[in-house]
């Protein structure tokens, strides 16, 4: 903040603080300071900034245009994948996910009904021996029907993170599986 008052024509001062506030989950005053930001240099990293704070705020098709005109930035290529997910645009998230082996992407081939590409994509990421990697692979599991891969998959999200099985007992995904 004292960056965006002494160099108040310099976008970044704004743009960090509206970080930080963000960060605080202060969200309008995020917002203002991401406007001062865009309106000292508009770029990618403000426009991406401005479309986070339209999503939290409810406002998706805002925060879509925002994402649309940050353009290439790998952090709006990942949000707009993001909010895809969140509309049910699964087609659209893949796309905006290309080739990417992350949570998200599997989780967006997933539900686009490519159970063979989810479990392609969370294997090939940094995710894939992870709690939620693990689960997301059950998931998977349970919809190719593959009740010995659930319970490998189960066990090893389990055991990184035991609270998962709260999570797994009343998941629909295992209705007619028996899982323990």
């Amino acid at each position: 903040q004292a960056a965006a008052r002494i160099y108040p024509a310099d976008w970044r001062g704004h743009n960090n603080a509206g970080c930080i506030l963000l960060s605080q989950n202060k969200v309008n005053d995020a917002s203002a300071a991401f406007e001062k930001a865009d309106a000292a240099k508009s770029s990618a990293s403000t426009k991406n900034n401005l479309g986070v704070v339209a999503g939290l705020k409810g406002d998706w098709a805002k925060s879509e245009a925002f994402y649309k005109e940050a353009g290439s930035l790998s952090e709006a290529v990942y949000n707009l994948g993001a909010l895809y997910i969140k509309k049910g645009d699964y087609p659209n998230a893949v796309a905006s996910y290309g080739s990417a082996n992350t949570f998200n992407a599997a989780l967006a081939k997933l539900l686009n009904g490519d159970k063979e590409g989810a479990l392609r994509t969370i294997d090939g990421g940094a995710d894939a021996s992870t709690a939620m990697g693990y689960y997301l692979k059950a998931v998977i599991s349970a919809r190719m029907g593959n009740q010995a891969a659930i319970t490998e998959n189960l066990s090893k999200a389990f055991s990184k993170d035991p609270s998962l099985k709260n999570a797994a007992k009343e998941d629909k995904e295992y209705v007619k599986f028996k899982v323990d």
